[in-house]
């Protein structure tokens, strides 16, 4: 069990994180494990456009600025809240380019955390692969821990297999086709719209079988 501190590094924010500082002293000091909640206002309290360079700087200020402070508690450290996800569903791709250009200037120790709505376009987006990602309004019996897993070429829908292990009431995730070399640790059997795979995914799909795993093609 971990302990949120919250950090504020928006804008505008004085970035003054003397008591958040205190707090994890002394959580650190008992051993305790810490969260960190690193709050840049994505996307609900941006008061400029996401062009804007001066915003761009600013935020990549506030994340060099909470590498340095988080420094002496890395040990105790569970990895940083960067985004909650607010107001992503609006112009989702200019958002998630903005969120993919901030995430690097994070240290290398600390996991980033994004809580996002649920959608194909979020799961399969290249930068949040990296990321511990949390799904609200995910569908029934979606579980990214699950052993059974539906492959999803591009462009492709996956919803009637979807549906057809929601019936069965059968717990599942959703793999990417680009990332399955990446995401197939745990699971046993992966279901696969044979129609719209590449070539590289008919590749990765040997790779897990390889491992005894097992395709159903639909």
């Amino acid at each position: 069990m971990s302990t949120i501190i919250t950090l504020c590094g928006k804008l505008n924010a004085s970035l003054d994180w003397k008591e958040q500082i205190k707090q994890a002293e002394e959580l650190s000091t008992e051993g305790k494990q810490i969260f960190w909640d690193l709050d840049l206002g994505l996307f609900d309290d941006l008061p400029l456009p996401l062009e804007n360079e001066m915003q761009y700087r600013s935020l990549s200020l506030s994340i060099s600025q909470f590498n340095e402070t988080v420094e002496p508690f890395i040990e105790n450290s569970q990895g940083v809240l960067l985004c909650r996800g607010n107001h992503m569903e609006t112009d989702f791709a200019k958002k998630a380019d903005f969120l993919s250009l901030l995430i690097p200037h994070l240290r290398e120790e600390l996991t980033p955390h994004l809580t996002l709505n649920f959608s194909l376009e979020a799961l399969m987006y290249p930068a949040f692969q990296e990321c511990e990602v949390t799904f609200k309004n995910a569908p029934p019996f979606f579980d990214p821990s699950a052993a059974t897993g539906i492959l999803i070429p591009k462009n492709q829908d996956p919803f009637s297999i979807i549906e057809k292990l929601q019936q069965e009431k059968t717990f599942f995730r959703l793999i990417p086709e680009s990332f399955l070399t990446y995401q197939w640790d745990g699971l046993d059997k992966l279901f696969v719209l044979e129609s719209g795979l590449s070539k590289e995914g008919r590749r990765s799909l040997q790779g897990f079988l390889a491992t005894e795993g097992e395709v159903v093609y639909i």
